[in-house]
């Protein structure tokens, strides 16, 4: 904004060399004369000097236009930088919405599996199951709960961008240092 500011100033600034450059200097002087006849002697002069380039070339016309082509990139670039802003705000929100739902159902998933690991562990006290079955539902359990923690951690990520995009969180409002590893997606602190 500051930006184009400055350019319609100079835009301005050029345009008027298109008129006359007007220039007064005023001057005045008194003295005392000391001779047998004391007298005082004041003259003033004026100079009004008027300069106007009738032809330059077409130079002045070429400035005016390059700094109207600055004027239309830079919106140009502020319209572009405001639409991928808006980009992604709606896919850190999208992507916040979505893994809310997986969440849910993860956390869905694990009663489940706890379930059926009960089941099972009756059905091994029976002897109808054995140790391995067992073991499988251990680790299907343990699976769906580091998959959970993956998602609450992808969550908490694109909660803190949309934060960091919308302008309501700053880096520098982190006592820790913020680190993006090279894939985009780690946080360190």
């Amino acid at each position: 904004k500051i930006t184009e500011e400055a350019l319609q100033h100079d835009y301005v600034s050029e345009r008027g060399t298109y008129f006359p450059e007007i220039n007064v200097v005023a001057r005045g002087d008194e003295s005392y004369n000391k001779t047998e006849d004391p007298k005082i002697e004041q003259s003033a002069s004026v100079l009004l000097e008027a300069n106007w380039v009738l032809f330059d070339g077409f130079s002045r016309r070429a400035s005016m236009n390059e700094i109207k082509s600055q004027i239309h990139e830079n919106r140009y670039q502020l319209e572009n930088t405001l639409r991928e802003v808006i980009r992604d705000v709606k896919l850190a929100y999208n992507q916040t919405v979505s893994l809310k739902q997986s969440i849910g159902t993860q956390l869905e998933d694990i009663d489940k599996n706890e379930e059926l690991q009960l089941i099972n562990k009756q059905s091994f006290e029976l002897g109808d199951v054995d140790i391995f079955e067992l073991i499988e539902e251990e680790q299907r359990i343990f699976n769906s709960k580091a998959r959970l923690h993956e998602l609450i951690r992808e969550r908490f990520y694109n909660e803190y961008s949309l934060l960091l995009i919308t302008g309501l969180l700053r880096p520098e409002d982190f006592k820790h240092t913020l680190k993006l590893q090279s894939d985009g997606k780690r946080v360190e602190f």
